[in-house]
């Protein structure tokens, strides 16, 4: 007799259905495999096991906490390669985030504001939870809601007013978190400007420092001479007080001219151990990126300043595109953490590092940390051109 049609078509479709349903289960084992791997005591693994895990968004319930907890363990490259992995998931990550800034559970919602925290502005659209966070009775929601904020891009007024009370919060290190969330909100919070004075003035040094980088972020203002309050502070005994004052004045840029041969003298000066940030504000400074590329080229070639200069480098981008033959270096060096910051700049530089690409084709396959060889093989992506 003959297999009729219907028959045949149904056939048909259960011989489609099994080869999904085995790689449905493929990836289900694998993933269960992965994140048990993410929990070994050996950090090569689980760096190799986060940097696969990114390939699965839908899992953000079950990834949430893990790659939370990886990232503020104390080994830095698994929580690079966490935050790598999260930052990956994109959406999927901040739409789930989202949903767990109403769990009654705090440890749920501190993981989704970390995870928010550290994503950037893939989760902006949290923020009008984040600022309810921020009312809340229960002052560990309170802090969640606030470190939610601190690297979104908003320039709504309701944020602004939502990170005010916290400046006068009898714990300085809530005035810290509300000062780095300023920085990144910028001149829109200009009307913070006279609180900020007041703990440049008056607060301990943590604050008083992150108050002066808030300074900087917002501009200069009608009110004080923001150039000379930051100025002030380029002798203090304290290291990072100097270099915080710095900061300020690199986003102040072109704006704290007056202050140019005070910072290209700290620059060149190994005593005040502020020489690659000096760098950065001389550069934004004046505009002239040779000068700052030269001085922190020769840093990186030092032990103690070596991987400062290296990042500040990073931070200038293509404008430091003529270092690439000495930062090509630093891909023999020892330390991973030296390797994967090198290869970021050269990626960075896009096709300028097409001589160096053997190099970092041949660590893509061999260098012994999982996070450099991932690094190696996106920057010949960017090379190529992909």
């Amino acid at each position: 007799m003959e297999t009729s049609f219907a028959f045949r078509i149904v056939l048909f479709a259960v011989v489609l259905l099994i080869p999904s349903k085995l790689d449905a289960q493929d990836s289900l084992d694998r993933f269960g495999k992965l994140l048990q791997q993410s929990k070994s005591t050996n950090a090569d693994e689980q760096v190799d096991a986060f940097l696969q895990l990114k390939e699965f968004p839908d899992k953000a319930d079950q990834l949430l906490i893990p790659l939370v907890e990886a990232m503020i363990a104390n080994d830095t490259r698994v929580g690079e390669a966490a935050q790598f992995a999260a930052q990956q998931m994109g959406e999927a990550m901040a739409k789930y985030c989202d949903t767990q800034l109403d769990s009654e559970s705090q440890k749920q919602v501190a993981a989704a504001a970390e995870m928010i925290h550290r994503m950037g502005n893939i989760g902006i659209a949290s923020t009008p939870k984040l600022v309810e966070l921020t009312k809340s009775d229960d002052p560990k929601r309170r802090l969640s809601g606030l470190w939610g904020l601190v690297y979104l891009k908003n320039t709504d007024v309701s944020v602004v007013k939502a990170i005010e009370p916290f400046l006068d919060d009898p714990d300085f290190r809530n005035r810290v978190v509300a000062c780095r969330a300023i920085v990144t909100i910028g001149p829109p919070a200009v009307a913070l400007a006279g609180k900020l004075k007041q703990l440049v003035e008056t607060g301990n040094v943590s604050t008083r420092s992150h108050a002066m980088i808030a300074l900087g972020a917002i501009g200069p203002n009608p009110e004080f001479d923001v150039v000379e309050l930051l100025g002030n502070h380029l002798d203090v005994e304290l290291q990072p007080e100097r270099d915080r004052a710095l900061i300020g004045i690199a986003h102040l840029g072109k704006n704290a001219a007056a202050l140019k041969e005070k910072v290209e003298s700290l620059m060149n000066d190994a005593d005040k151990s502020v020489q690659p940030q000096a760098a950065l504000a001389l550069w934004k400074i004046t505009g002239d990126s040779a000068p700052s590329v030269k001085a922190l080229v020769a840093m990186s070639m030092t032990v103690d300043l070596e991987y400062e200069a290296l990042n500040a480098i990073y931070q200038m981008g293509a404008e430091a595109v003529s270092a690439a033959g000495d930062i090509a270096k630093h891909l023999q060096n020892e330390d991973s953490a030296m390797r994967a910051v090198a290869v970021e700049i050269l990626e960075r530089f896009g096709s300028a590092s097409a001589p160096y690409r053997e190099t970092l084709e041949k660590l893509s396959k061999e260098d012994a940390d999982p996070l450099v060889r991932y690094y190696c093989a996106r920057a010949l992506k960017t090379i190529d051109g992909g």
